[in-house]
């Protein structure tokens, strides 16, 4: 045997080796999969069937899975009825449509490792035959390709050698037909040889025309609003909408969702696609998305003057950023019905604080105590302070022993603006100081007090318009609450003067139930209880 036939024998066995390593590690990739199929196939078959421990299960986060995220894994802790079988970090298959975090569904419990199972129609058994199907189909269809690319790649060598050889003899016979033309040419005249040696002329190919394949989908719809164009997408069923906003035409802008429900939400993104996406996984119950490109620069601005425009219109959005008052539904109204809520905003006298009904909370207590301790030790805390503050949460507080903690919290001496206005004392709503006590940091003795009140609302009197240039008023510019008015004064007497006059306190209520229904306290963690039972007891 010569050394170019055994070459190819070495390469032939090769290819053989590598293809039989190939068709055995897909087939142990198949096995696997069966297998783990058939287990999920077990406990989901006896779910849908009716067997398996009864109980319920309580979602306490969801997880983005899949692939891009796209799908909600929700993982909580399962009880069976007898309350014998508590699984604990275990993931619901089939849940309800409208599920939550701490909303307790019917379960069932069918001995799989991680999983528990809903009340509708598990999709594990479905998933675990096509998971079957396709590993079977899918093994077959490799071997079926590794065979004949091996029968195709062997003959594929033996013709490139057969047409290496004709190409061998071919470049021969053209060097022996151009020298015997060379030797034929210079016996011709001149004209002759300049016509013998001119190429031949060939026809120049036709250009070729690429076409742009076309996707099918919903189609955005762009309309002209004040010379501004905005692009309307419906989004019902849809993950994402990278195919139908291109990257290379922009996605910086401002947005408006549209729900099922009617209601809006307005905000800003720099990738307009990225923030769609994390939508979804927050509201499964979205339409429409309307989307203005617009540069970095006006995200801001555009963004404001577009919920200013809903909200003047009546629109109900479901902002908490930019937006005077939250329209729609809120989570105070299942602690204050919202018929008690508009009638305390129709009256302005203070309300009665049942000290005993407040909430008690002994680590926040035991944590804030020295701070207590230490404002009560500074003698610029009087009494006549303490009476001011008690008179505030009296007058603009909804049952000041209800949403104590909850929704408004009282801070001693926060470290709010310590290197500039440091404070005395802060009392707090969602995210917005409403009232506090500071002074610059090198005059410490002149302390000043600041009054935040609703501007519309404090307008809308005529008298209190009058007052108002004695107070020094102030537009405040809040990110969390615009039109937010800010009154100062440098005395006991001024202060508690303003809060005798209905036109400012159905300002500062109005500001104060705005935030309120915009979300809970978040500042509770500095809350001074002390603080809060001393100026109520003064």
């Amino acid at each position: 045997m010569c050394q170019s036939e055994l070459s190819r024998s070495v390469r032939r066995a090769s290819r053989y080796f590598l293809a039989g390593v190939l068709v055995t590690a897909i087939a142990a990739i198949s096995v696997l999969g069966v297998q783990q199929s058939i287990d999920e196939f077990g406990p989901s078959w006896r779910a849908a069937t009716g067997h398996g421990v009864a109980g319920a299960f309580t979602p306490e986060r969801v997880d983005a899975a899949g692939r891009g995220g796209r799908r909600q894994e929700w993982r909580g802790t399962f009880v069976s009825t007898d309350q014998r079988i508590i699984r604990r970090d275990v993931v619901l298959d089939t849940p309800p449509d409208r599920m939550r975090i701490g909303l307790t569904v019917p379960a069932r419990d069918t001995g799989a490792r991680r999983v528990v199972y809903g009340e509708g129609t598990p999709i594990a058994p479905v998933k675990s035959l096509a998971v079957l199907v396709l590993m079977a189909f899918g093994c077959g269809l490799a071997a079926w390709w590794l065979v004949g690319r091996l029968r195709r790649s062997g003959g594929r060598g033996a013709a490139a050698r057969r047409q290496q050889g004709s190409s061998n003899d071919q470049r021969q016979a053209t060097r022996d037909s151009k020298a015997l033309r060379e030797s034929t040419v210079a016996g011709l005249s001149r004209p002759a040889r300049e016509a013998a040696g001119k190429p031949t002329q060939t026809t120049e190919p036709l250009p070729v025309r690429r076409l742009r394949a076309s996707t099918d989908g919903p189609c955005p719809t762009v309309v002209h609003v004040d010379d501004h164009e905005v692009v309307r997408l419906k989004i019902v069923g849809l993950n994402s909408i990278a195919h139908l906003l291109p990257k290379a035409r922009g996605r910086c802008g401002v947005y408006e969702l549209t729900f099922a429900d009617g209601q809006r939400y307005v905000g800003q993104a720099v990738d307009v696609v990225t923030r769609f996406c994390a939508h979804r996984r927050t509201w499964s119950d979205m339409v429409e998305i309307a989307f203005e490109r617009v540069s970095r620069a006006q995200l801001d601005k555009v963004e404001r003057d577009q919920i200013r425009r809903r909200e003047a219109a009546g629109v109900q959005l479901r902002n908490v950023v930019h937006t005077t008052g939250r329209l729609g539904a809120s989570e105070l109204d299942v602690l204050l019905p919202s018929a008690e809520q508009r009638r305390w905003l129709a009256d302005h006298q203070p309300g009665i604080v049942r000290l005993g009904d407040r909430p008690v909370d002994s680590v926040l207590q035991h944590r804030s105590r020295h701070r207590f301790n230490r404002l009560q030790a500074d003698p610029r805390f009087t009494d006549e302070l303490a009476r001011l503050v008690g008179a505030y949460l009296r007058v603009a507080m909804p049952v000041p022993e209800l949403t104590e903690l909850s929704y408004w919290t009282v801070s001693a001496l926060p470290s709010t603006s310590a290197a500039t206005y440091p404070r005395l004392l802060t009392v707090s709503v969602h995210a917005l100081e409403t009232l506090f006590v500071y002074h610059e940091r090198h005059t410490p003795q002149e302390l000043q007090i600041r009054l935040n009140i609703d501007g519309a609302t404090a307008r809308s009197h005529l008298r209190t318009r009058i007052g108002l240039a004695l107070m020094r008023p102030v537009e405040a510019h809040y990110r969390i609450r615009p039109g937010v008015l800010g009154l100062h004064f440098t005395s006991m007497r001024s202060a508690y003067d303003a809060l005798t006059r209905p036109g400012i306190i159905k300002a500062a209520r109005q500001l104060n139930l705005d935030l309120m229904r915009k979300g809970p306290a978040l500042n509770w963690k500095t809350h001074c209880p002390d603080l809060v039972e001393h100026v109520l007891s003064v």
